[in-house]
């Protein structure tokens, strides 16, 4: 997948990712599991999506919110319990522009959100 094109949504139910932080993630789900299986490993892209409701076992596009976060798999590990964790790094904000697939994991195209279109005041501001 070109750095334009569509890319795998892992979707997390309370965790928020942030650009320029690392994130573990317990990866328990089938639809994360399978994504996970396709990954091609460390560097791999990915959308960090968080859901709307974390109660919703089987999320799909419209469960997650618009503003994502573009991560890289910066660590893979299985424990010896057999418990998958990714360990993330954020890239940037995205936002999903359209669904190309939802089963068995969703994928999706994006945009970069530029700082000025995120809302809110900037440390540089006055009033901050």
């Amino acid at each position: 997948m070109g750095e334009d094109g569509p890319l795998p949504a892992l979707t997390l139910r309370t965790l928020v990712a942030f650009p320029g932080t690392a994130l573990p993630v317990v990866i328990g789900r089938r639809a994360s599991i399978e994504l996970m299986n396709q990954l091609d490993g460390v560097g791999a892209r990915l959308l960090l999506g968080l859901q709307k409701d974390e109660r919703t076992e089987e999320p799909t596009a419209s469960d997650l919110h618009a503003i994502c976060v573009e991560g890289t798999v910066s660590t893979f590990i299985v424990d010896p319990s057999g418990q998958r964790v990714l360990v993330l790094r954020g890239a940037r904000r995205r936002r999903i522009t359209k669904v190309t697939r939802e089963r068995p994991f969703i994928v999706a195209e994006s945009e970069v959100v530029q700082p000025e279109e995120e809302g809110g005041a900037r440390p540089s501001e006055p009033g901050t």
